[in-house]
Parts: structure tokens; sequence; C-alpha cells
């Protein structure tokens, strides 16, 4: 999926499986169609694998009863993390 010329929605969470933040993950799978309607993508982004976020995706899924209707970036090199000032 490219994000060229498309408003982008970037969340960053701490790791897969933590769950520090559920309630406003679920949140932005539940709006994820609202905001493609205004040309604009969520994108989720932690220092997990891609094998990591596809496992959490499914639990994410199992536990909320909900899709998890977003992409997902790994930024295992912490490239993006540290493009955004998340780590010191």
């Amino acid at each position: 999926m490219g994000y060229k010329g498309k408003y982008v929605v970037l969340f960053f969470y701490p790791l897969d499986f933590t769950f520090v933040c559920p309630t406003e993950i679920i949140a932005f799978s539940n709006r994820a169609e609202d905001f493609r309607k205004l040309g604009c993508e969520v994108l989720g982004v932690s220092v997990d694998s891609l094998d990591d976020h596809g496992k959490w995706k499914r639990d994410i899924e199992a536990v909320a009863g909900v899709p998890a209707n977003f992409a997902m970036a790994d930024d295992t090199s912490l490239t993006i993390a540290r493009a955004y000032d998340m780590f010191p």
C-alpha cells in the first residue's frame, strides 16, 4: 500500500501484546474506514517484526471481537521512531 499523496494518521505503541492502550487502538480500527473516506490512512508503528504484528492483529480481533482494520509498520531498526523523536 502506498501513502504518497495521502494523509496518514501515524500512531506509535510500545510493543505488540502489551495492551498498553487497547481502547485507543481499537478506536482507530473502528474509524479507519471514516479516515479512508477522507483520503487518510491509519498506520500503527512499533518496533516489533511484521510476523509479530500479524499474530498481534489476530489476537486483537479475537479479544476485542472486531477486525484490526489498519496497516502496521515494523520498525525493528528504530528508524521511524527516532525520526519522530520517540526515543531519547
